[in-house]
């Protein structure tokens, strides 16, 4: 299911053991590795807020490839996003 993706092949690869198992969950579209989904469903988030943005070296080793990794905050409500933005 993963082997398009080099990231989670290596992690299945490396994490997982040979005869051991593992589990993907769904959320919409996207289908992901997980111990399960954070929220039943994306479309209740309506306030989102990324916070801070920083590069960083696949699996924290500087010859591997460098990503972007993203820190948000959400809401169910836009209202409530903006008042804690007002609070911060």
């Amino acid at each position: 299911m993963f082997a398009y993706n080099p990231f989670k092949a290596q992690l299945i690869k490396n994490k997982v053991p040979e005869d051991g198992l593992t589990s993907a969950y769904r959320c919409g579209n996207l289908i992901d590795l997980c111990t399960g989904p954070h929220l039943p469903s994306a479309d209740r988030v309506k306030g989102i807020k990324v916070t801070k943005n920083s590069s960083a070296y696949w699996l924290g080793n500087k010859n591997n490839d460098d990503l972007q990794r993203l820190y948000a905050i959400t809401f169910p409500k836009q209202s409530q996003l903006d008042e804690y933005l007002k609070q911060q």
